[in-house]
């Protein structure tokens, strides 16, 4: 039999983990602000540059977003 098959290798040390926490605020934050631009979108699709449906459309949606959200967060930090 050869040498290196012989030969035993050194132990690495273990590597430490780094947990990355995802913070809950930031996924409503973040849903919040997808859904707002989303729905502000659409209402200016469908109603042009109407100023009245374009808030009511980016509150529809920022609304929508903050429930998205929170099943998000529901749903990933769920125990």
């Amino acid at each position: 039999m050869s040498h290196t098959k012989k030969k035993k290798h050194p132990e690495h040390p273990p590597v430490p983990r780094i947990k990355k926490e995802i913070k809950r605020y930031r996924v409503i934050a973040v849903a919040i602000i997808f859904f707002l631009l989303f729905g502000a979108g659409i209402a200016f699709f469908a109603a042009g540059n109407n100023v009245t449906w374009l808030i009511t459309g980016a509150i529809t949606g920022a609304v929508c977003g903050y429930f998205f959200g929170r099943q998000i967060v529901h749903e990933l930090f769920k125990k």
